[in-house]
């Protein structure tokens, strides 16, 4: 679900938002959800690469480089890639640009160079990603909830989003060597923020409700069965797996391994597809952690996250307080 805008500036296009304002107390309690929503995460307009046109690279000339973020040019607020292809469109001299880098703000003269009608600063530009993920918990307490089980792209692309309304269209199943998918729309509906990226999953405030049947959170997952909730068909359904390897020291989003046993999901999917990232597993009547990848050469199997591990990292970002 990606754009590239090509014109004298290029451009990678999408959306963004906000912070929590209160530590809520450590869940013992969460919903498992397994719900696919939309997501869309940016960070403003940010410098992905350098070009040159005839030999002319104003950009680079002006002293910018790649991951530098655009906050305006020619005293016009840039807050999308439209604002800065009118921008540099609209401009007759040399432009001001007030950039970020490194968390600090600085300033560069850049001189387009014109060409055939063309106005040309040489950037690429990316301002967000949106795709589809699912939903791992819900916190009734707090409205707070986790998904993914892995950042969206990276972390450098910021922590603010938005979660969204989607509808599922296909899955793309998966084979050896070639990972599958759901596909689906992400749509208009806002349905609540994020304000954490980070490598064991995405975090923030959604309205959900209608979901209840909260259960244990436990920190100590074991090899053996369990299960995954999860709606590659647009329906909650619980699948059977197997977790094969716990690593108790993992600190990203390979905290165990698990194998999909169930037939329904492979003769559907192939196993883990790409959509499916944050399906929650529970085990022994507990919420233990969420899908997080798949292996290329098997898609029955994949990695997962340990539930302990993303709530550990909504305490080190102060949703939650850390546990006593």
């Amino acid at each position: 679900m990606k754009k590239t805008i090509k014109i004298a500036v290029a451009a990678l296009v999408l959306s963004l938002l906000s912070v929590p304002a209160l530590a809520w107390d450590m869940p013992t309690e969460l919903v498992p959800v397994g719900e696919v929503r939309g997501i869309t995460v940016g960070t403003g307009l940010v410098i992905t690469d350098l070009g040159e046109k005839n030999g002319h690279s104003p950009a680079r000339e002006a002293g910018l480089l790649p991951g530098d973020k655009l906050i305006s040019l020619g005293g016009k607020r840039l807050e999308s890639a439209g604002d800065l292809v009118g921008a540099v469109a609209e401009s007759d001299g040399a432009l001001i640009a007030v950039c970020e880098r490194g968390g600090e703000e600085f300033t560069a003269t850049i001189e387009p160079y014109r060409t055939g009608g063309e106005c040309y600063i040489g950037v690429w530009i990316r301002d967000g990603i949106s795709g589809i993920g699912t939903v791992t918990f819900y916190d009734p307490a707090s409205g707070v909830f986790g998904a993914l089980g892995h950042p969206v792209s990276d972390e450098s692309i910021g922590d603010r989003g938005e979660m969204r309304d989607c509808e599922l269209t296909g899955v793309l199943r998966g084979k050896p060597g070639e990972p599958g998918e759901l596909t689906g729309e992400v749509g208009e509906s806002v349905l609540g923020s994020i304000t954490v990226n980070s490598a064991v999953g995405i975090f923030g405030t959604m309205d959900l409700t209608g979901f209840e049947g909260a259960i244990p959170v436990s920190h100590s997952a074991h090899t053996g069965q369990a299960e995954i909730i999860a709606s590659p068909d647009g329906a909650r359904h619980r699948y059977t797996i197997e977790i094969t390897r716990v690593y108790p020291e993992a600190e990203g989003a390979k905290s165990m391994m698990v194998r999909v046993t169930d037939p329904e999901l492979i003769a559907m999917t192939g196993g883990i597809v790409q959509g499916l990232s944050g399906s929650p597993i529970v085990q022994d009547g507990k919420l233990v952690g969420a899908v997080t990848h798949v292996l290329i050469s098997d898609p029955t199997r994949g990695y997962a996250v340990s539930i302990g591990r993303m709530l550990e990292e909504c305490a080190e970002r102060g949703i939650y307080e850390p546990a006593a």
